[in-house]
């Protein structure tokens, strides 16, 4: 099981060097190409769980000035370098939270997308995770889940390796089974919008990833 004070504080020491590490280019990468499809269906405002030290976020404050932009996270040292970089970058838009992905401090109906990019795995009970995010959700309001899949055998390996290695996290999923804990949440259109595996890509020495959509129904 998880250990989420185990997996805090480890971020808690990443976070200073996060954006500077050599898995950098990676995250920014795909999570580029996440914010391309949330700018392809509309924008508005959007909630990034699990936003690290921030760069999805502020990026997607810069994208969409009209929009409000959250990230959450319950590393308060990753949460401090998220606040540190927006100032720095003279982005004062983007609010940035403590809080748990299971347990959101919003109200029904506050955003129109939610966004949680290779953060999905720390997750003990992803359904009720996934309900939650429902809830907030404005009718026809999307999630965009970027997530490591299993598909691929380097990351079915790591996967085996990361359950006994590394308390926080849980598991990693083949996409069928993504695609059936979103729809099983009450997503509508569900759907894997791409997956790519393969060897070195923006530095990284395996990756398998899925971006997966849902849409709260209307």
């Amino acid at each position: 099981m998880a250990d989420k004070r185990t997996s805090t504080d480890y971020f808690d020491r990443w976070a200073p060097r996060f954006e500077k590490d050599r898995m950098s280019p990676w995250f920014q990468h795909y999570q580029t190409r996440v914010l391309d499809r949330v700018a392809d269906t509309g924008g508005g405002d959007l909630l990034d769980v699990g936003c690290g030290t921030g760069w999805l976020v502020r990026e997607a404050a810069r994208r969409l000035p009209d929009s409000r932009i959250v990230g959450i996270d319950l590393s308060p040292g990753m949460l401090r370098a998220a606040r540190t970089g927006a100032d720095q970058e003279g982005c004062s838009e983007p609010l940035f939270l403590e809080a748990d992905a299971g347990i959101l401090p919003f109200t029904a109906g506050a955003f129109d997308c939610i966004t949680c990019t290779a953060s999905f795995h720390h997750y003990v009970d992803p359904g009720a995770v996934l309900m939650g995010w429902q809830k907030i959700l404005r009718p026809g309001g999307r999630i965009l889940l970027l997530e490591s899949c299993t598909h691929y055998f380097p990351i079915w390996v790591y996967d085996k390796v990361l359950r006994i290695l590394e308390k926080g996290h849980v598991r990693y999923y083949r996409t069928r089974d993504l695609l059936t804990l979103v729809q099983e949440a009450g997503f509508e259109d569900v759907q894997a919008l791409w997956r790519e595996s393969g060897l070195l890509k923006q530095g990284k020495l395996f990756t398998s990833l899925v971006l997966v959509e849902g849409r709260k129904k209307t």
